[in-house]
């Protein structure tokens, strides 16, 4: 009976010192998700210590939003340590706080801030220029919005090849106003011709997505175009309807002589570069035009350079 029970006590011992090592290692284990807030959690401790050490930074602000005053504060540490983005309210107070990675061969730099006004919110606007890239690429933007007791982003950084919107006629220098209440225009270039293309803010459901998926848009070309009527033999093509499927008319290149730009077509995605960039991305692009009188859509890069437009 004895022998039994001192079996049985060294089996308990056993078990229990058994489970203290699975314990332990259930407790040393992390998750790939804990491991990364850890990481971006160090990142950005050794930012706010470096910012003592260099304390130039560039401010934009005073921000009148939700009955408080708030400044933006972007810091450049070095192309290793990375920048820190800050926004904090009169009294010192941080809303919101993020470390941004650089790396040896990039730039990320704050462009501008400016206070966002729509139809359903306001926010903050902050213009980024990253390089290096070839142009017209390179500039990004990101929206904040207060929301309860900090400042959070409708999404991460959003980069497009293009150029911003000119401010709304008659705004203060520091605010943007949404035209149509709650729509943000970029014109994005496709090869040979920009498109103006609306996203949508949302600062209730804390979204900026495209007002469409796909349509019909305004167009930018931002220079004069001659037709070149020197390649004998070619032809352009003009069809019915956005598609290769539809009737179309064919012009000699000799035979071009006025040129009307109408509209573009597109479809329109935001597309994951990385964990903190999307990119406006187009594609089956179409260009409406104007032809000796003949009105259809072109499409590919030589009909675009019979029609003088610029290949990049």
């Amino acid at each position: 009976m004895r022998r039994t029970l001192t079996r049985l006590f060294i089996l308990v011992i056993s078990c229990f010192i058994l489970n203290l090592g699975c314990a332990d290692k259930s407790l040393k284990t992390e998750s790939p998700e804990t491991q990364r807030n850890d990481d971006a959690d160090g990142h950005l401790k050794l930012l706010e210590d470096r910012t003592f050490e260099t304390p130039e930074a560039k401010k934009f602000g005073p921000f009148n939003i939700g009955q408080k005053r708030f400044f933006l504060t972007y810091h450049y540490v070095g192309p290793t340590t990375g920048a820190l983005l800050e926004i904090k309210d009169q009294s010192g107070v941080s809303f919101f706080k993020e470390a941004h990675h650089i790396s040896h061969d990039s730039l990320l730099d704050v462009e501008g801030a400016f206070k966002l006004e729509g139809r359903n919110g306001e926010g903050i606007i902050v213009y980024y220029d990253a390089g290096p890239n070839a142009p017209p690429c390179g500039p990004a933007f990101q929206i904040f919005s207060l929301a309860r007791d900090s400042f959070k982003p409708l999404s991460t950084r959003i980069s497009f090849c293009g150029h911003f919107e000119k401010l709304s006629e008659g705004a203060p220098d520091e605010i943007v106003m949404l035209p149509d209440g709650n729509i943000l225009n970029v014109g994005v270039w496709s090869d040979s011709f920009g498109i103006r293309i609306p996203l949508k803010v949302d600062f209730q459901k804390m979204t900026i997505t495209p007002s469409v998926s796909q349509g019909i848009f305004d167009i930018d070309i931002p220079y004069s175009v001659e037709p070149i009527n020197t390649f004998s033999g070619h032809e352009l093509t003009i069809y019915g309807a956005h598609s290769r499927n539809a009737k179309n008319v064919s012009i000699g290149a000799a035979e071009i002589h006025t040129i009307e730009f109408v509209k573009a077509y597109a479809e329109v995605q935001l597309t994951i570069v990385s964990e903190s960039q999307l990119n406006i991305q187009l594609s089956n692009e179409w260009l409406k035009v104007k032809v000796n009188g003949h009105e259809g859509w072109v499409n590919g890069t030589n009909d675009y350079r019979l029609l003088g437009l610029p290949l990049y």
